[in-house]
This record gives C-alpha cells, structure tokens and sequence, in this order.
C-alpha cells in the first residue's frame, strides 16, 4: 500500500489513499464533522454538499451555492485565438460534422478557482530517509491556453435534444494537463499554439475533438441508437495541474451544469455514466463511485426510474483497482440475488451498474488493469454457472456488466480515441455497452492475461512464459482454438539530440573579418567572383588532373581559390551574424537553439531537425502507423514509409542561406523545415512561367479545363486534389508522344474547340507537346528532378495530410509557385523564428 498523502509520479498518474465506505471520497471529501443533519453553508465540500443534497435535493442544493452569484457568461476568446469559436456563448453546431454541438458553461460555486498555477506539488517518499517530502513541478498550461478555467466546463450534446425521450449523462475528469512536452492539452481549454513544446496542441484546437474525438463518437452512437434510445450529453469537468477538480459533487454538479444549458435545463431525470481518464481515476472517480445511485434523487413521482443502468468508465486511469473493490462488491451482491432469487436473474442483472476498464495494452497501466481483472475473476467464480459466460443460454450473463479490455497500438493520451476513424472509439464502445453489455464481449481482457513484470520474470529465469491469451478467446469460445498473438505495437521513432551551435555561432574570427572589411568592399568582391569565375576554377581543375597547368593558368587559379575563400567567409560570419540577431529578436540564443537539433527519421528517412518540428514529424508519423486503414498490417513506421513511396532524398538542416526564391534566411537553416521526396517534387514554378504554362496547356488538353498552378489553389486537401489531377494530365499530356498513344491524342481531339493560340490538329499538338517536353527535360524547375513524363507529384495524399494535421505548412499551398517537397513548421517557436526572418534586414 502507499502510504497516505503519496502521489504516484508518472505520466497523468496520481493517486490518494481513498476510503471505501458508503459515500465516502478522497481524503479531501470527508463527511461534515457537524451533528448529522447539520447544514454549513461556509463550508461546501463535497461531503457537506452531499448531506444537505440529500435532505433538500438536487435543485434546492444548485440554489443555495449559486445564492447571490449572478450567472455570468465568460468572455470568449478573439477569432485569432479561437478561430473556431469554442468559447462563443452560442458554442460550436455540428463539430466535425457529428451532429453535436460544444458549449462552454460558467457554474459559480463549482469547479476550480483562480486559475493556472505557476507550479503543482505533490509529495514523493525519499528513497534514503523514506520521509514524505514535498516536489514542486513548474507549470505550462499558462502557455497552453489563453482560456480561463475557472468555474469552467464543458458540454456536448445532440444538436437537437428531445427531453422526452431518456437522456444519459457522462459526467468526466481528465487527467493531469501541466507537463511541459508531455500533455498536449490544458484541460478542455482551447490551446493557444504558443507553447515552447511540440507535443502540445496547436492553436485553436480541444483536447475533446482534436484529441479524444468526444463529439465525433457521441455523434455516432446517438445517431445509431436512433429515434428511441437514450441520448447522450457530456459534462467534461475542467480541472487543473494533477487532475484537481475543486468542489464536484457528483450529482449537484450535473444539476447545476445542466441548468446552465438552456436546452437542458428541464432534464430531470438522467442515467449517469462516470468516467475518468489518467489523474481523473484517482482523484474523483474512485471516490465517487459509491454515491453513484445512493446520491441520485428518485423521479418526482417517487417511482423507480425507467433508465439505463448506472456506468463506471476508466480509460487508462489511475485507481482502477480501488474501483475494482466497489466493483467486487457488486458481484457479490449480484451472486447473492441470483442464487436467492433464480427466477428474478435477469431482472437484477438488468437493473445493476456496470463497468468497463481500457488501457494501453503495453502501456504503463497495464498491471494494475490485469490486478483489477484478476480480482474481478475471483468475485465472479461465486456467481452462479447459469449467469456466466460458461453457462448455456441467451441474454446478457454478469461477466457482460463488468469488463477490462486492452486497447491495442494506442498511447496513454489516445486510449479514448483508439486509432481508426474518429467515430469509433474507446468512449462509443462503453456508450454502446451502456445499453448494450454483450457488444464487446470479444474484446474482453482474458483471464490468464499476464503482466509486463511477470513476463520479465519469467524470461529471467529462462523459461518460457506461458503465451498470453488472445483478446477475441473467451473462456466459453466453444471452439477452444487460440487465435494468433497480436502484432506487437510498432515502436516509436527515437530521436537524438545533435548539437550543432557551433556551426551557426557567430565566432571571434567572424567579427574580426567582418571589422576588416566594408559592405563595399565585400559587394566589389561578391561582384568580382560571379558564375564566369566559378565556372573558370571547375574548368582549370579539371585539367589539373590531366595535364599540368601552364604558370599563367597555376597563378590564375590560385587567385580565383583565394577570392572565393575570401568571399565564402565573408558570407559564412555575415549569415552567422544574420542567425544570431533573428533568434535574438525571436527570444531565443543560437546555443539554446542549436542545442537542440535533433536526429531521427520520418517513415524510415533520416532527418536533422530542431526538436519542434521533430515533434510535429513523430506526432504525423504516429497518426500513420496507428491508422488501420493506411496501415492494416500494423508495419514500422520505415516499412510503412516504403509502403507510402516515401525514399531517401530529403533536405533538412541547412548552412545559413537565403530560401529558395526568397530573400530571407530559410527556415531549414533553423531546422524548421523539410523537403521530402525531393526526386520527384519539384519547386513548380521557381523558375519562372515556363513549367506552369506547360501545366496549363496539359491539363486544358487531357481534363479540359487550364489549370495554372501559380494561383492560389485552397488548403492542403484542395491543393493535392488540383495537383494531382495536374500531374496526372503532364504524363497523360507527355505519353503522347509515344506512336502508340497517337489514338488516343486523336480520341481526345475528336470533337474538340481548340482554345485561343492552341493547335487545331493532332499534327500541331504533336510539335508543342515535344517543344514542352525539351523545355523542361533537364532544365528550369525539372533540372536535376524526374523527367517531366514521370510527373511532379509522388507524395501520398496521405503523408501530406498527416502532416498538415500536424501543424506543418505544405509548399503545395503556396499562394504562387509552388513547392511541392517542402514542409515547415510556423507555428510556436517556429512561428516566432519566421515572424523574426521575414522582418529582419540582412547584413552586407
């Protein structure tokens, strides 16, 4: 056991020592210690909350802790920091298209109070003294979000709510939200994108569509449970730090949450579904479970509510195994019923609560979950044989209220969201196991399921562990076959820090050369070493290798070589110089920036990139991997990448230069940016109007209508769309002149009006397609890229939409020419290092 006041360290792991009597909470929920019945209004914790709830009811309680607070909605955030409007007053409609609408409420008298904190506590057993002693941990979710928290939560419901039919409340708490670089959310705030840590979210994005997929799944299983099924709302409590909630008490909190919903005001009666993820399990969950039905109000009419059962969710949380023990409590009530009662079974199975418990199937959770399920097996051997699985018959058995799954390929922040499509998820499996409970027994964790700890014991003392059973056997699978073991989880692509500062630190020598020289002098150097001269030095070293020079040519080289050196270093300190005031006037020093420079990969292609963008590259290469339709086979993110035509042409970090086209530093001199699959993804329209023109005329010939890839062509799944179509009509346009496609120019001739300056004939065309096709073979944008008939687009739609959902700017989308190879993050850091770039002057 843990000794009380110790928090467990970990990602989104903490816990309480939580007592398990009737109503009683965390050590911070205690009962009044008044006379019973006594009611301190200045006191409102949670077990004062509860008493003076039970003796005046839900509504009366709501009133009393709103008493003299006037209802006020918060202000909203701008359109520049909410661009989708979360925290307007009237909330977002149909998010993501699912049919339900997201609402941020205000409820004075609940939840936390002044705000985000600059640093969280805990307390942490020294390992010499084996004294408690306190830990402070800076904060980031004052980066993380411009949203205040206070008083704060959200709710998600039908677009359309009809209060007549059965209305299913989740009432959930998330885990912790304040580690730098490890969660990604502050709560359910809307992130605001400046936070120094790639893995947090992007600006403008929730935890609850972005990350878990709340409205997305809710969506589906409302819509599938159609007119007559219950529908489900979501209270998403906002907490703060190590998943602290402030004063929630289960039951007067949904009241009140509700009432601040004018469509949901008048719902007065509601099944409840309490889940919890991380943190979220200890700190709340595992403290209220035993109030779930005790601290529910009866309908008006006095009569037994007409609803779903009561449900317990844990998704990869903290404190399973304590609600586990509430969960063992009711078996034992169940086996006692059905053993006294036989011919009532059903009823009593139909009428209990249920739970179900998902965890990262190799993630850190994994052995308290397999502790929970074996206690739940034990407590299951005393029901009756008729109610198991094992027993014959149809209907739901009590192994079907209470289930444990492992959630395979998912992380610690997306056991919610599962990997597939947004609808599908961990949440829609427990909402549709609400009511109904046999849906997922092939998922359920089996019964000899062994963990990490004892696998690595038994691999320690070389014998061979017992194989563990597959998700889809279950103890009654009547064909007693063994499935094969599931794929083991892809790993992560590591990276590795690489300094590189030394390369762009302005030195001594650089400051030295620089105070030598004028910005004339330098421009009078550049202006005597131009492409002529360059040409010269590769000419006369080329014949130093077979011949020997004559003494005028020897002399001649070796003064080119000396102002090329000249210049080149002049370049190189003023580049530095450049480096050194854009991070300075970014916020940033080049040892700092430099220091963190990364090595790794992106699907199977080595890159050096700074530690921001090489988070944004795991977090799209994770996406891809984890997604079964892209990956069915569960490959490596390097087979995955072959899979997707990924191969190893990339540019990443540069020397200091200016960007290709541009008059400012490029952005892969900072590591902020990539170019993938160069080969076969040219920068369409760098040099000049001739390839695009060539475009043009392809795709008026091939699709019939001109497609000029110098405008403005949308985001980045518009822009893919028209390019690609563009470069299937070049090699469409360019296969032509193969003699054995000439029917096919004649077909797409036949019954054509030539345009305006275009050939009226086969015959004309013929002679412009091979004039197009010599004009860019080997030269302008096509030099040293595929030949124009292989097109100029390879990359998967795929890998480009991972991306961009990343965060990452794609040159597809540029505004005029547009380069296709090229990703770049600016957003955060990278944000602020390009703001700096474009404002700033470049030294001479």
């Amino acid at each position: 056991m843990r000794p009380q006041g110790l928090r467990q360290v970990g990602a989104g792991a903490a816990s309480t020592t939580v007592g398990r009597r009737r109503g009683s909470g965390t050590a911070a929920e205690t009962a009044p210690s008044g006379p019973r019945g006594t009611v301190r209004v200045d006191r409102l914790d949670p077990g004062t909350v509860l008493a003076t709830q039970r003796a005046a009811g839900n509504r009366a309680v709501t009133g009393l802790l709103t008493r003299r607070r006037r209802r006020v909605q918060r202000a909203p955030l701008g359109p520049t920091l909410d661009p989708k409007g979360y925290t307007q007053p009237q909330g977002v409609r149909n998010v993501a298209n699912s049919g339900t609408t997201r609402r941020v409420v205000t409820v004075p008298g609940f939840g936390i109070s002044g705000g985000f904190k600059a640093e969280y506590t805990h307390r942490k057993k020294d390992p010499t003294t084996g004294e408690l002693v306190e830990v402070r941990t800076p904060s980031a979710e004052r980066r993380m979000t411009e949203q205040s928290p206070d008083n704060m939560a959200v709710v998600v419901m039908p677009d359309v709510l009809d209060k007549d039919r059965p209305v299913q409340v989740v009432l959930h708490f998330h885990g912790f939200g304040f580690r730098g670089g490890t969660d990604p959310h502050a709560g359910y705030t809307v992130a605001s994108g400046r936070s120094k840590d790639p893995a947090h979210g992007a600006l403008g994005t929730v935890r609850d569509v972005d990350q878990e997929h709340w409205s997305q799944q809710i969506g589906a299983v409302n819509a599938a449970r159609g007119a007559t099924g219950p529908q489900t709302v979501a209270v998403l409590a906002q907490g703060r730090g190590r998943s602290e909630f402030g004063t929630v008490p289960t039951f007067p909190y949904v009241r009140a949450v509700l009432d601040a919903v004018p469509e949901l005001a008048g719902v007065s009666d509601f099944s409840l579904v309490l889940s919890g993820h991380s943190g979220g399990g200890a700190t709340q969950v595992a403290g209220k479970v035993a109030d779930l039905r005790a601290a529910a109000a009866p309908p008006a009419s006095g009569a037994a509510p007409a609803r779903p059962s009561d449900v317990v969710v844990m998704f990869d949380a903290e404190g399973v195994v304590s609600v586990m023990s509430w969960v063992v409590g009711k078996v034992r009530e169940l086996a006692a019923g059905l053993k006294a009662d036989p011919a009532g079974g059903q009823a009593l199975i139909d009428a209990a609560p249920r739970f179900r418990g998902y965890f990262a199937e190799w993630g850190s959770y994994r052995t308290p979950y397999i502790t929970a399920n074996r206690m739940l097996k034990k407590a299951l051997a005393a029901v009756p044989a008729e109610w198991t699985l094992a027993g014959a018959g149809p209907g739901t058995k009590v192994e079907d209220l209470f289930r444990i799954i492992a959630v395979p390929g998912v992380g610690h922040e997306t056991v919610i969201s599962k990997t597939g499509p947004a609808t599908q998820g961990a949440l829609a499996d427990a909402l549709t196991a609400s009511t109904s409970p046999t849906s997922d027994r092939a998922q359920a964790l089996p019964w000899d399921a062994r963990t990490a700890p004892e696998l690595k014991a038994a691999k320690a003392a070389k014998t061979k562990a017992p194989a563990v059973q597959p998700l889809a056997l279950q103890r009654d699978d009547p064909t007693g076959q063994v499935a094969a073991p599931p794929k083991p989880a892809p790993k992560p692509t590591t990276w590795k820090t690489s300094n590189a500062a030394a390369d762009y630190t302005l030195t001594t020598a650089d400051t030295t050369l620089l105070a030598s020289q004028t910005a004339a002098e330098r421009a009078t150097d550049r202006a005597a070493f131009g492409k002529t001269q360059q040409e010269r030095i590769a000419e006369l070293t080329k014949a130093a290798k077979k011949r020997p020079l004559t003494p005028e040519e020897t002399t001649e080289l070796a003064d080119l070589q000396a102002l090329r050196t000249k210049v080149e270093n002049a370049n190189r300190a003023l580049r530095r110089k450049d480096v050194e005031e854009i991070l300075d006037d970014a916020g940033f020093t080049v040892a700092g920036w430099y220091g963190d420079i990364q090595k790794g990969s992106f699907l199977g292609i080595p890159v050096t990139v700074h530690k921001s963008l090489a988070g944004r590259l795991t977090q799209a290469e994770n996406a891809l991997v984890a997604d079964t339709a892209v990956n069915p086979k569960g490959d490596d993110a390097k087979t995955l990448g072959a899979t997707l035509g990924m191969y190893g042409t990339a540019s990443d970090l540069r020397a200091p230069k200016n960007a290709v086209g541009g008059s400012s530093l490029s952005l892969h001199t900072f590591g902020l940016a990539v170019d993938l699959n160069y080969k076969g993804n040219p920068f369409l329209g760098n040099q000049g109007k001739t390839a695009p023109a060539v475009v043009a005329r392809a795709t008026s010939l091939v699709n019939g209508t001109s497609v000029d890839v110098l405008t403005d062509l949308g985001d980045a799944q518009a822009s893919f769309t028209a390019l690609k179509a563009a470069n299937d009509a070049l090699k469409t346009y360019f296969s032509y002149r193969d003699a054995a496609n000439r029917p096919l120019l004649d077909a797409k001739l036949t019954g054509r009006t030539a345009a305006s300056g275009e050939p009226a004939d086969a015959a004309g065309w013929l002679k412009v397609i091979e004039a197009d096709y010599l004009a860019l073979k080997d030269k302008g944008d096509f030099k040293k890229h595929k030949p124009p008939e292989e097109g100029f687009l390879d990359l998967d739609k795929r890998v480009v939409l991972a991306l961009t959902g990343a965060g990452l700017t794609w040159g597809g989308t540029y505004r005029t020419a547009k380069d296709i190879m090229h990703f770049d993050l600016r957003e955060g850091d990278g944000g602020k290092v390009n703001r700096a770039r474009i404002a700033h002057t470049d030294n001479t």
